[in-house]
């Protein structure tokens, strides 16, 4: 296995099997903590990652063992300094993917940085990067509690609620299936004592009692069977 570069250009002389070694899938990467490669070099380790963390064997790797998650926020961050748009999108799609399935225990750590990142992102008006941000903070609120908290107890959390429930009319089904995900946040608690709730009052009105009633019985059969769909 050989990575190089000639005139500029990455190439690759590899077989995919072997990249399950340490060593292969820490040069692609240690590329993230580049940050003056051409675009191709980052789009070539950006699709790899992607095709690899399809593997839940590989894509727990570069969670626990990588640490693939801080690495790519700090990569986006500072290419959205340097106003590189296509990039910062095909890393949040990377993040999403990596972040699949991921367990957090009692402590979030570098994880509270990403999700204020995320959050950040949500409550902005919608662009490209709005439905990568939706798909990566469900997944990280799936099943971690801690995750949960954390947003709960955040400064923002009624702006932030404010703008998921805008996207459970959203004409994508997938913002409507990331959204309602993430607004399972505000129902683990009975409906009538998170509305009010002091913490999280949400506001909510006879209209959209009614809309989530509907969206939360026929998507979240969606979104179960979608998930337990995974290899």
């Amino acid at each position: 296995m050989g990575i190089g570069k000639l005139n500029g250009e990455i190439f690759l002389d590899f077989d995919v099997n072997k990249l399950l070694h340490a060593d292969a899938l820490s040069v692609f990467i240690n590329i993230f903590n580049e940050m003056n490669l051409k675009d191709s070099i980052y789009q070539a380790s950006i699709s790899l990652l992607i095709r690899l963390a399809s593997s839940s064997k590989i894509r727990k790797s570069l969670q626990d063992t990588f640490k693939l998650t801080s690495t790519l926020l700090n990569f986006i961050t500072q290419q959205q300094i340097a106003s590189d748009l296509s990039i910062v999108l095909q890393s949040l799609h990377l993040l999403q993917q990596v972040t699949y399935g991921i367990k957090i225990e009692n402590c979030l750590g570098e994880f509270s940085i990403l999700i204020k990142y995320l959050v950040s992102k949500i409550i902005l008006p919608e662009s490209q990067i709005t439905l990568p941000c939706l798909g990566t903070l469900a997944n990280l609120c799936m099943n971690n509690a801690v995750v949960k908290d954390f947003i709960k107890n955040m400064s923002n959390v009624k702006i932030f609620f404010k703008s998921v429930t805008s996207f459970l009319s959203h004409n994508n089904w997938m913002n409507i299936i990331f959204a309602l995900s993430i607004f399972s946040i505000a129902l683990d608690e009975p409906l009538g004592e998170k509305v009010e709730s002091t913490t999280v009052n949400l506001q909510l009105n006879c209209d959209f009692v009614l809309k989530l009633n509907i969206v939360q019985c026929s998507l979240l059969s969606i979104f179960i069977i979608i998930v337990r769909s995974e290899p």
